[in-house]
């Protein structure tokens, strides 16, 4: 799978971010975004107990090693299990050389 940049724009996440079940998570230190996670929770499967996405999850290269992630990962979790969801946690793998 290729990684498509132009899906990645300021304008595109906006877009996505006011459907209904699109997710975003921030981490922040000193004002500053250091992680996120984008997601979803899929309609259409509450008989199965729902399904949620996970569709990216970052750490800024020098807050990783921190706990930051599993933080986000478990703020995403509860924020399903508030909205009813009890099911399955379905995740993207992208392998992406971004540095080298």
């Amino acid at each position: 799978m290729e990684f498509d940049k132009s899906l990645h724009t300021p304008e595109n996440y906006v877009k996505r971010m006011r459907e209904d079940n699109e997710l975003l998570f921030v981490a922040e230190e000193s004002g500053e975004i250091i992680g996120a996670a984008t997601g979803r929770i899929l309609r259409g499967y509450e008989k199965e107990g729902g399904l949620a996405l996970l569709g990216r999850i970052c750490v800024h290269p020098t807050h990783q090693g921190r706990g930051i992630g599993e933080a986000i990962l478990k703020h995403f979790i509860e924020y399903c299990k508030q909205q009813k969801w009890n099911g399955k946690l379905s995740i993207l793998f992208d392998a992406i050389d971004l540095i080298g």
